[in-house]
């Protein structure tokens, strides 16, 4: 920087007026005169000793030289003078004020602000490359593809029909329980196994079963008690006073809602305020999830696909062994051996209405209702992380508490139940099935209702900040594109 200086100093020099010269011959031949010389000499030993100063604005440091508001260009904190080369090395220093926090006049702001628009400019490129893809590839399909495939006559039929075959059950610690309960009780009915044994058997593989949702009634619990609510007071009352702030700080301007915070009346907003706003709040108000709503909608919709692809689980456990499993009067017609199979696979081909019922109101039930709570609670908790990089964080840590039936599966259960689990097997509802819209399309139904979710959520069923206006969005926009350059 300081070369660059000393070429500015030469440039003012040579520029400057002959008669403001008290010497024609330095102004003349300025680079043969000793005095020259000692003029660059004063006005770098005024820059360097300029560069040590702190000058003291708002409680921060800033260095002599800084950013001048508009252009973003950098000048010395010395003033450079170019009246007189004899009196520059008594030119006084000139105490600038800093730049207000907040604005996008800091140092390089139009640099920060340049590369948050070639971020921004990156992302719309990549999503319309991968669109191009897609039209492309669709259209090399047609071009690949069968003559017949242009014959979109709504009358006729599709007769390609699929042979089902018998399907296993989810390895996981549900998937596990169903099995252990037919697999054990169609052995001792048949007079093949120990009583006690196969009863603890039993009885250790429900107690993973009961200890991990034990877990995850405790885990949830817990975060809804030491982690929610803090995030959540943290937000309100960070909002709250930007509020107050941007509506004019005049109490005829707001309502106040239940929980004793403020929300502006339509009219009042005041956008110009946002300079003056303090920057703690600056940082905690603009980084909340809903200051970028697609943003917290794409995270939210993949929680919410994460949780219903459980419940999709439990629906076609549901749909497979209570709905499409025949009721049948006795434990020893539950389950056969076909000739097709090994001898060590079982073939589910019925279930005693008492089996169902146990199986639905102990393990089905109370999965679909710890999932639909995690569900909730989970969208609660990242609409109150005032972080955008905790709410990737916490989306992955709800996983985990998703999840945790795979770890105690993999880690708790012996091999010998794992195969056991793994060798019975369920009979399909049809033996053919037909080519149609709802099976080639229907399991995207579950992506739609987990956008619907996030959508509905975000906008109507968030407690978090209730009555949001939503008006950090345009305000934070320039503010959050410089925080991003740095």
């Amino acid at each position: 920087m300081k070369y660059v200086l000393l070429a500015v100093l030469a440039l003012l020099v040579e520029s400057a007026p002959e008669e403001a010269c008290s010497s024609p011959e330095i102004c003349s031949n300025p680079e043969e005169n000793p005095d020259f010389n000692v003029l660059i000499q004063n006005k770098i030993g005024t820059v360097a000793a300029s560069d040590q100063e702190t000058l003291v604005g708002d409680g921060r440091e800033q260095s002599g030289q800084e950013t001048l508001l508009g252009d973003g260009r950098e000048q010395s904190g010395q003033e450079v003078e170019t009246t007189k080369p004899r009196a520059s090395s008594k030119s006084k220093k000139k105490k600038r004020n800093p730049p207000a926090h907040g604005k996008n006049q800091t140092r390089g702001g139009h640099g920060l602000h340049a590369q948050s628009m070639s971020t921004q400019k990156q992302m719309r490129v990549s999503l319309g490359i991968i669109g191009v893809l897609f039209i492309g590839s669709f259209l090399c399909l047609f071009w690949a593809g069968s003559s017949k495939q242009f014959q979109w006559d709504l009358s006729l039929d599709d007769n390609e029909l699929e042979e089902r075959s018998s399907s296993p059950l989810d390895e996981d610690m549900y998937g596990l329980a169903v099995s252990l309960l037919v697999r054990d009780t169609a052995v001792l009915e048949a007079g093949e196994g120990h009583g006690l044994l196969r009863q603890l058997r039993f009885a250790l593989v429900f107690l993973l079963v009961f200890m991990h949702k034990a877990l995850q009634v405790f885990l949830v619990f817990q975060v809804l008690r030491l982690v929610t609510p803090k995030a959540m007071q943290t937000s309100r009352s960070n909002y709250d006073k930007f509020e107050w702030h941007m509506y004019g700080e005049d109490p005829s301007h707001f309502k106040i809602l239940p929980d004793g915070t403020r929300r502006g009346l339509p009219g009042f907003f005041q956008p110009e305020l946002f300079d003056t706003l303090g920057a703690h709040i600056k940082e905690d108000t603009c980084h909340i999830p809903f200051s970028q709503p697609v943003f917290f909608i794409v995270v939210l919709f993949v929680w919410a696909l994460t949780c219903i692809g459980d419940l999709k689980k439990g629906v076609d456990m549901f749909n497979s062994l209570i709905l499409s499993t025949p009721t049948v009067g006795a434990l020893e017609h539950m389950v056969e051996s076909p000739s097709d199979m090994k001898s060590n696979k079982m073939l589910i081909v019925g279930l005693t209405w008492r089996k169902k019922v146990f199986i639905t109101a102990i393990i089905l039930v109370p999965r679909a209702i710890l999932t639909t709570v995690l569900l909730w609670l989970g969208s609660r908790w990242l609409a109150s992380t005032n972080n955008f990089g905790d709410l990737i964080m916490n989306t992955v840590a709800l996983e985990f508490i998703l999840l945790l039936q795979n770890l105690l599966y993999m880690t708790m259960v012996p091999a010998r139940n794992k195969r056991d689990c793994q060798s019975i097997e369920t009979a399909p509802p049809h033996t053919h099935e037909k080519a149609g819209l709802y099976v080639f399309t229907g399991s995207i139904l579950w992506g739609v209702v987990a956008f619907a979710w996030a959508m509905v959520y975000t906008y109507y069923l968030q407690r978090v900040l209730p009555s949001y206006n939503w008006d950090v969005r345009d305000v934070c926009a320039e503010w959050l594109s410089g925080e991003s350059g740095k």
